[in-house]
């Protein structure tokens, strides 16, 4: 019989009706019914064919967000969150990671509706009835944003995303106001279908002023534009059919214009935008008629603009950097400010970050310190600009901290492949540590004198880093999953995501220096090579089944040194555990490959694998067609298949080449470098091959064959930029 507080409530909403029996069980023990509930598990009688939120938020609104039920469910989802968080698979799933990622999903969908349950009106978010649930999530995303987007499968089965949705609607203040910059922007580590969630970020900010409350959201408008803008720029680039982007951008341009009364307001805007993107194709998304546009832009005041004179008092500034007077630095402060003022108004970082860098190299010398600070200022604001990852690093060997500074610059070669300043900055610190006698053996891990290096050849090998790291564990300081990759200490139970970030890397660097040696690696076979990827191996396998990074880069070194069953065994357990994991579902493809060329036989890969991984991450869609040509080029005595997925991959590669013409790579954008340097393989540098001109197969299968591990170390640059779960 139910007794306590809830048991009036039940009475009075059901009125003589039958109690469902989870709420039964939910008055005498919330928090595991709540979790039962989630996972799918809890009887519910009649109500069985009923979404878990949907129920939870039906009987909010019916009890009143002031009602025990209120208070219980409240509670109950703390207790959810706090002890479930960092959990791969929840207890119960039957080790099902789709189970365990719906789960959160109905969780967090609760959260984010809940507002609309709530007292109504102006009532502070502190009022919402399911507030401290909120609270304790946006703790913990701010702290670990990894853990729920390894779930993410897709736009219907994002955790990721429902998490930002969730403490869009909770908001109290403005501290989330960059991270709702950074998704609208659709940085290269994030699906674009996130956007959506930064402009309801944007759109759910209480205003800077509580008087301006109510009137037009100035954020939410630039939001718009700055998304728009990424939407066709990853259309124009290629990885977005336009068709898609388009129609992302004009449904929410015309959701957000419909529920605004300021139609002149937004009129303006557009126009504005106009003046500043006018050499744009973006232009002729926008949801104005051609004549708004040409009418004249009255009150341009009210948008705020860069100030004209930023360039010469930076220029000013930086000329006294090498011996700054206090009064230099604080005026330097100054215009950061202001930039940072202008970066917060309208998500534009272009500025403050460059200031920043240009700030940072021109007083590193004097004030090292100071340096490194304005560094960490740029590479936080825009951690996708190669020139604050590689100054920050910069500062770090000004300060001596060397083992720090190839972390950074170890990071920057992933996500910046073609940027040569990464590279050869990591490659003089390694110089540089032993010319001070800090790496024995280090002379092994750079060319002879007189010997050529690709320029887009991961930088060597990590004995000097591990022997740098033996050495100063040994000065006493605290040994990290990192630092301890070349020691004989037990590895860490857990490590935090970047420990497993930099032993990724390092595995990354390691397996391309190697790859130099033939395409099987074989140098990871043998010797000092062999032993440092057993000590990785060992490192990332304590972590492979709680992150997926961990997962797929136990398998791609496995792969390396040769033992392909374990390789395959490891992979497709771990892609049950991470399916949403593209860094897994790489790995598995790519076993499955070399599987399928060691034993001659193409049934041993799964084609439909590098489908799926583009499901997972559009950035990777030339990988559909690249993948399985590399094993036709192998294996297919049939010119079908391999001119299939050639012709689609020449489609999408000219227009790189075109635009690449004789630049330099590294001052090409990521995409036209890469899909010029792979078109380049494919075909030769000479010129574009037309479309309508059958390819010679045999001379085409031979540069496929030839140019096999260029064209693997193309793969893993692409999938190592963009996916980060």
């Amino acid at each position: 019989m139910i007794t306590g507080t809830l048991h009036p409530h039940l009475r009075e909403y059901f009125q003589g009706s039958v109690i469902p029996p989870w709420l039964r069980d939910f008055h005498d023990g919330p928090e595991t019914a709540l979790h039962d509930l989630l996972r799918g598990a809890a009887p519910l009688g009649h109500l069985s064919g009923s979404e878990p939120d949907e129920l939870l938020l039906n009987w909010l609104r019916g009890f009143g967000p002031e009602s025990p039920y209120a208070r219980m469910l409240d509670s109950a989802l703390v207790h959810w969150i706090d002890r479930h968080w960092g959990e791969p698979l929840l207890p119960g799933a039957h080790g099902n990671a789709t189970l365990t990622a719906q789960a959160w999903v109905w969780a967090l969908d609760t959260l984010a509706a809940s507002p609309a349950m709530g007292p109504g009106g102006s009532a502070p978010p502190r009022e919402y009835p399911l507030f401290r649930a909120a609270a304790l999530l946006r703790e913990r995303v701010r702290h670990d944003r990894h853990f729920l987007d390894a779930m993410t499968e897709g736009r219907a089965r994002d955790p990721q995303g429902r998490a930002w949705v969730a403490m869009a609607m909770h908001q109290r203040d403005r501290q989330l106001l960059e991270e709702w910059w950074r998704l609208v922007s659709l940085p290269p580590d994030q699906p674009w279908y996130r956007g959506q969630h930064g402009l309801t970020g944007l759109g759910r900010l209480p205003p800077k002023d509580p008087a301006r409350a109510g009137g037009f959201n100035k954020e939410l408008a630039e939001g718009l534009g700055r998304l728009g803008e990424a939407l066709w720029r990853r259309a124009e680039e290629g990885w977005l059919p336009e068709d898609v982007a388009y129609e992302e951008f004009s449904s929410l341009a015309h959701l957000a214009m419909a529920g605004s009364a300021f139609s002149d307001r937004w009129r303006g805007y557009w126009r504005h935008l106009v003046r500043r993107r006018k050499d744009e194709g973006f232009v002729a998304w926008l949801p104005i008629p051609p004549s708004e546009l040409q009418k004249s832009v009255r009150g341009t005041g009210q948008w705020s603009e860069p100030d004209p004179a930023w360039a010469d008092r930076a220029k000013a500034l930086a000329r006294d950097m090498r011996q700054p007077a206090r009064a230099t630095l604080e005026q330097a402060d100054k215009l950061l400010a202001e930039q940072r003022h202008y970066a917060d108004l309208t998500g534009d970082t272009h500025f403050l970050v460059r200031t920043a860098c240009h700030f940072s190299g021109g007083v590193r010398a004097a004030n090292p310190e100071q340096a490194l600070a304005w560094a960490k200022m740029a590479r936080a604001t825009d951690p996708w600009n190669a020139y604050s990852w590689t100054n920050e690093a910069a500062a770090l060997v000004a300060l001596g901290k060397d083992t720090q500074a190839l972390a950074r610059y170890s990071e920057a070669i992933l996500r910046f492949p073609n940027d040569a300043v990464a590279r050869t900055g990591r490659e003089g610190v390694l110089r540089a540590l032993q010319q001070q006698g800090r790496t024995a053996g280090i002379k092994q891990a750079f060319p002879t004198p007189g010997e050529t290096t690709r320029f887009d050849d991961p930088i060597r090998t990590e004995i000097g880093q591990n022997t740098a790291s033996l050495s100063e564990n040994q000065e006493g300081q605290t040994t990290t999953g990192y630092l301890s990759v070349a020691s004989t200490e037990e590895p860490y139970v857990v490590m935090n995501r970047e420990e497993i970030t930099l032993l990724t890397t390092d595995a990354y660097l390691l397996r391309g220096w190697a790859r130099r040696g033939g395409e099987d690696d074989p140098l990871l076979g043998t010797g000092v090579h062999r032993e440092n990827a057993r000590r990785l191996l060992e490192k990332l396998s304590t972590q492979s089944d709680r992150d997926p990074l961990a997962a797929g880069e136990s398998g791609m070194l496995s792969l390396a040194t040769g033992d392909r069953q374990r390789a395959l065994d490891l992979l497709r357990a771990a892609v049950k555990r991470f399916p949403g994991s593209p860094r897994v579902r790489y790995a598995l493809a790519r076993a499955e490959r070399e599987e399928a060329i060691a034993a001659a036989d193409s049934s041993a890969m799964t084609t439909r694998q590098w489908k799926k991984l583009v499901r997972l991450d559009r950035h990777l869609l030339p990988l559909e067609w690249l993948g399985p040509l590399l094993l036709a080029a192998r294996l297919s005595h049939s010119d079908g298949e391999l001119q299939k997925n050639l012709g689609r991959l020449a489609v999408w590669l000219s227009p790189k080449f075109t635009r690449a013409g004789d630049k330099d790579g590294s001052g090409l954008p990521f995409y036209t470098w890469w899909g010029s340097t792979v078109y380049a393989f494919l075909f030769g540098a000479a010129t574009v091959q037309d479309p309508s001109d059958p390819p010679d197969m045999q001379e085409i299968r031979g540069r496929l064959q030839g140019n096999y591990r260029e064209l693997v170390t193309k793969e893993e640059e692409l999938v190592y930029r963009h996916a980060r779960r």
